[in-house]
C-alpha cells in the first residue's frame, strides 16, 4: 500500500468538491418589491396577481416586469419596471455572489394619481353652452347656399 498523499494535496482534491456543494447549495436571492404612493393598491406582476402593496416578488435576472396597480379611486396604472443589470448579473463575475449567497433587493414605488372630481353645476352649464353654439353654426354652415344638404341612411331590408 502506497503512503498516503501529504496533506496539502489531500486538501487541493478536495477543493473541487467543496466549491461544488457550495456552488449548488447557495446563490444570491433577487427580490423586485413593488410599492405604491399612496399604498394599499393590488398589484399584478407579469399578469399574476401579487396581493396589496407594498409586494415583494422573486426574480432570476434583471430585465422587464410589467406592473398593473389599481385602487379605488385613484387611475389605474400599468407600465414596465426595468430592473438594470449589475457586475453580478454576469457570467463569472457573478461567483462569488453567488458563492456567499446574500440578497439584492430593488425596490420600485409608482404614483397613482386620485381620480378626477365629479363635474360640478358650472362645468355643466358650460359643456352644455358650447353644444349648444356648436348646433346653431352647423345648422347654419348647412343652411348655406351650394352646401349638399344630408341624406337619410339607406335601410337594411329589415
Amino acid at each position: 500500500m502506497p503512503p498516503p498523499a501529504p496533506l496539502p494535496l489531500r486538501l487541493a482534491r478536495l477543493l473541487p468538491c467543496v466549491l461544488a456543494l457550495l456552488v449548488a447549495g447557495c446563490g444570491m436571492r433577487r427580490t423586485l418589491i413593488v410599492d405604491s404612493e399612496p399604498r394599499g393598491a393590488r398589484a399584478w406582476v407579469d399578469g399574476k396577481e401579487r396581493g396589496v402593496t407594498p409586494v415583494s416578488v422573486p426574480y432570476v435576472h434583471p430585465g422587464a416586469f410589467h406592473v398593473r396597480l389599481e385602487k379605488p379611486g385613484y387611475v389605474s396604472l400599468a407600465q414596465d419596471v426595468h430592473i438594470a443589470s449589475g457586475l453580478a448579473d454576469y457570467p463569472l463575475l457573478d461567483l462569488p455572489s453567488e458563492v456567499l449567497g446574500g440578497h439584492k433587493r430593488v425596490t420600485r414605488t409608482l404614483r397613482l394619481e386620485p381620480l378626477p372630481a365629479a363635474p360640478g353645476p358650472a362645468q355643466l352649464v358650460e359643456v352644455r353652452d358650447r353644444a349648444q353654439e356648436f348646433r346653431a353654426r352647423t345648422q347654419r354652415e348647412v343652411a348655406e347656399p351650394g352646401t349638399p344638404q344630408p341624406r337619410t341612411a339607406p335601410s337594411r331590408g329589415r
